[in-house]
C-alpha cells in the first residue's frame, strides 16, 4: 500500500509541475513578444535615426 501511496503523490507533484510550468511559459511570452519587437524595430529604425541626427532634422 506504501507503493501505491508514493506512486500517486509522484503522479500528483509531476501534474504541478507540469502546470506550474505551462503558467509560467504563458507569463513570460507576454513579456518576450513586446521586447523582441522592440528589439527588432531599434535595429531596424536606427539608420534613419541617425540620418536625422546627422541633418539636425527634430
Amino acid at each position: 500500500m506504501e507503493r501505491v501511496g508514493r506512486l500517486s503523490w509522484s503522479f500528483v507533484g509531476f501534474a504541478l509541475a507540469i502546470i506550474l510550468l505551462v503558467a509560467a511559459i504563458a507569463a513570460v511570452q507576454e513579456l518576450v513578444v513586446p521586447l523582441v519587437v522592440a528589439g527588432f524595430s531599434a535595429v531596424v529604425f536606427a539608420p534613419v535615426v541617425d540620418f536625422f541626427a546627422r541633418h539636425r532634422i527634430p
